[in-house]
């Protein structure tokens, strides 16, 4: 599974080097590792030049499985540990921002009194990217906006949505504004993913 996860970390940082620093190797470990996944598959997955790394047509192919067996993997190994009895393992959390800012610290605090042996993994994405690594697997669980259809979701928190504007607009003499109302104006939207 190291080749696995070196060469998933080696596209996710871009550099052998990094993935490295990151999984504590050597930078030429990590290339052995790459190298000897590509003669398990027969091909050339990644494709070295001055610019850096990118993926050949056989490694954009085999991504996603070599990442599903791989989180596959993972999550055997956590019931292994589940079922003998040992309360360590690690759990990946797909968050944004504020929640990683505001609520995580505290929850992981609280947890960590509980199962101290217990590790966490902070994925930090928009809404569209924590829905798609749920759905691959490369998240146990994430925060996500209900409006997500094709996860299970449980309702934390209601937020209330707001509009800021100038002092002196029309709108301000209103306690509540419809999204129509809004729209007849210019305005920024936040990019925090495509459903919000």
């Amino acid at each position: 599974m190291n080749s696995y996860y070196a060469f998933i970390k080696t596209i996710e940082t871009g550099s052998f080097t990094k993935a490295a620093e990151e999984l504590g190797y050597t930078q030429s470990a990590i290339s052995q590792m790459v190298h000897s996944l590509e003669e398990e598959l027969s091909t050339t997955l990644i494709l070295r030049s001055r610019k850096g790394l990118t993926l050949t047509p056989d490694g954009e192919e085999f991504l996603p499985y070599i990442r599903k067996i791989y989180h596959s993997h993972r999550e055997l190994t956590e019931k292994h540990k589940e079922m003998e009895g040992l309360q360590s393992g690690l759990i990946r959390i797909g968050t944004f921002s504020s929640v990683t800012c505001h609520w995580i610290p505290g929850l992981i605090k609280d947890f960590k009194e509980l199962y101290p042996i217990v590790h966490f993994e902070l994925h930090q994405g928009n809404y569209t990217e924590i829905s798609n690594w749920i759905k691959e697997g490369s998240v146990d669980f994430g925060f996500v906006n209900s409006n997500v259809s094709d996860l299970t979701t449980i309702p934390l928190q209601k937020d209330e949505m707001v509009a800021v504007m100038p002092v002196d607009h029309p709108l301000t003499s209103f306690t509540e504004v419809s999204l129509e109302e809004l729209l007849k104006d210019p305005y920024i939207l936040l990019d925090e993913g495509s459903d919000t």
